[in-house]
């Protein structure tokens, strides 16, 4: 198995030591965003989180910036991957007390999580129980998407498979923060590409909200140097 597994450098020496146990082969590199990269057809994204990170990243709305992030990773399957049981969080969290309540607290904003992130990212949710457990999949993973002589960085559709309106609506897509729902609102108010460029800030703010409309603003003035 060659090394097209790339492991973000913070990841704890637990799992190391398991990527080691079974001789699987990796490389060690700061990732901006999620925690290990596998290069082949496709490659694959994967943001792993155990569930008490799951749920503090819940407590901190940091979950959302970091899916965010994994949308740069442009033609590339996106994993998150849930280490331990929502049970586990109630027992530590419940000591005894009022456990009902917790359970239906918990348990419902879990799931209601998950349900979101399937709906509004384009992101599949995978959940193991143990450290091992994540090994083993991400190790099938690399054995998968390296199973053939495919180009490690895979084109999802051809350029000339495409008729003008998804030239067009991939050409929007290619900003920062603009999905497909955003990208079909932005079309249907300026009808075109030149319809778009010619838009001022006020109304981009207006459509697409201050923070966004700001950012699509300045990409569609800025000079490349």
């Amino acid at each position: 198995m060659g090394s097209s597994l790339i492991v973000d450098s913070r990841e704890p020496q637990r799992v190391l030591n398991e990527f080691n146990k079974k001789k699987i082969q990796y490389k060690i590199d700061t990732l901006n965003f999620g925690d290990y990269i596998v290069l082949g057809n496709p490659s694959v994204v994967i943001e792993r989180k155990n569930i008490f990170d799951f749920f503090n990243s819940l407590d901190d709305n940091r979950i959302w910036k970091q899916l965010r992030g994994l949308e740069k990773y442009v033609g590339y399957r996106k994993v998150l991957l849930i280490e331990g049981s929502v049970w586990q969080v109630i027992t530590q969290r419940s000591k005894g007390k009022g456990k009902a309540g917790i359970i239906n607290r918990y348990t419902s904003r879990y799931y209601s999580t998950i349900a979101l992130i399937v709906k509004q990212w384009d992101v599949t949710v995978i959940r193991v129980d143990t450290v091992g457990d994540t090994v083993a999949l991400i190790s099938k993973i690399v054995e998968k998407v390296n199973s053939d002589d495919s180009p490690a960085y895979p084109i999802l559709i051809k350029k000339d498979d495409r008729d003008e309106n998804e030239e067009v609506m991939d050409m929007v897509g290619a900003i920062d923060g603009i999905g497909m729902k955003k990208r079909t609102t932005l079309l249907n108010d300026c009808k075109s590409i030149e319809g778009l460029v010619n838009m001022n800030e006020a109304d981009l703010i207006k459509l697409m909200g201050e923070k966004l409309g700001k950012h699509i603003f300045s990409i569609l003035r800025y000079k490349v140097i």
